[in-house]
């Protein structure tokens, strides 16, 4: 499964870990390149760096041929950006953390509770 995570912070990394040891084709998006090179060297995927709410970089991260896109990045405002710049493209799925549903752009997003 072709996988995007936006943002490599802790649970992005968490997430790259676990899809990557599963086989999936991982792509990392994060504004930060040191914490990208450190993630593409450790487990051998894509990296994009840009702001994941950009259009832009989720093109060249390749959202358009993506199964999931999951936005875990430092902030609400971004996440929720990002999964309304991806809503048009045809993913199967999108998913982000602490976005009330009422502002999901879908009914394909999936929420992940952050504590």
């Amino acid at each position: 499964m072709k996988v995007i995570i936006a943002g490599d912070g802790k649970m992005g990394a968490s997430l790259t870990r676990q899809l990557a040891t599963e086989g999936n084709d991982i792509t990392l998006i994060d504004s930060n390149p040191q914490v990208l090179e450190a993630s593409e060297e450790r487990y051998d995927i894509m990296v994009v760096q840009g702001n994941c709410a950009s259009m832009d970089t989720l093109l060249q991260a390749g959202v358009q041929e993506a199964n999931l896109l999951i936005a875990v990045a430092g902030a609400d405002e971004v996440n929720l950006l990002c999964c309304m710049t991806a809503h048009g493209l045809p993913l199967q799925e999108c998913g982000t953390r602490n976005i009330p549903t009422r502002f999901m752009p879908c009914g394909k997003c999936l929420l992940f509770p952050w504590r």
